[in-house]
């Protein structure tokens, strides 16, 4: 029997509870219209049963989000209804999180969502490489510590491939050290891992922002919107 808990593992998907963030607000996930991997239906479920309002496609083209939409197998009615209120930043971004073209449509992406109301869900196709990254530098910007960030990102792995620290050390080991560290080093300009936990990752996501493109107060709006008023 599938009960939601392995839906939810199915789908990749999750609240990002973590920083400052309002608790079940920003989720991240699968595709909800991408039916590569039959996973569509259940995200798009769970984006309704969610009550997402907003949401921030990573990987898709507009007319990719067509062309899924007529497909024979398309379930996702819940999809294409906030796409048909203009309600997903629609970017068809690359893999490369250190080029030039991902820079440009991650401030568009995030700009949009801060000019719309959550909760909000983020997503690529199997939501853990760009939505990795667009969801450490989100969490960030919520004041997720180093370690928050880290499980996080490693969640996908383990409801993926069954990689859990205590069980596969090894593997755990260089997927952190490969991915989610270098994405920190990039974000934050910190090379040495052992300053991580010291580093106020609020103030380096927001910067880092900025430094790309985004307007000082569309970071400060996004983050109004998602972080828990003191």
């Amino acid at each position: 029997e599938q009960g939601a808990t392995s839906d939810e593992v199915f789908a990749n998907f999750r609240a990002m509870n973590h920083g400052k963030m309002k608790k079940n607000f920003v989720y991240r996930g699968a595709s909800p219209i991408d039916n590569k991997h039959n996973r569509a239906p259940v995200a798009d479920r769970l984006i309704k049963k969610n009550e997402i309002k907003y949401i921030v496609d990573l990987a898709d083209s507009d007319e990719e989000i067509i062309e899924f939409s007529q497909k024979s197998d398309f379930n996702s009615p819940y999809f294409m209804s906030l796409y048909n209120e203009k309600k997903v930043s629609v970017l068809s971004m690359s893999v490369q999180y250190k080029g030039q073209d991902f820079s440009n449509k991650l401030v568009k992406g995030l700009t949009e969502m801060a000019s719309n109301d959550g909760p909000y869900y983020i997503h690529c196709q199997e939501g853990k490489d760009r939505t990795g990254f667009v969801c450490m530098v989100v969490g960030a910007l919520a004041g997720a510590s180093y370690d928050e960030l880290e499980n996080d990102y490693m969640i996908t792995y383990n409801n993926y491939c069954g990689i859990k620290e205590e069980q596969s050390k090894e593997s755990y080991d260089l997927i952190k050290k490969q991915n989610i560290d270098g994405m920190i080093a990039y974000m934050t300009g910190e090379s040495d891992v052992t300053k991580f936990s010291n580093i106020d990752m609020s103030k380096s996501s927001t910067e880092f922002l900025v430094k790309l493109g985004m307007s000082v107060d569309k970071v400060e709006l996004l983050k109004s919107k998602i972080v828990e008023n003191k």
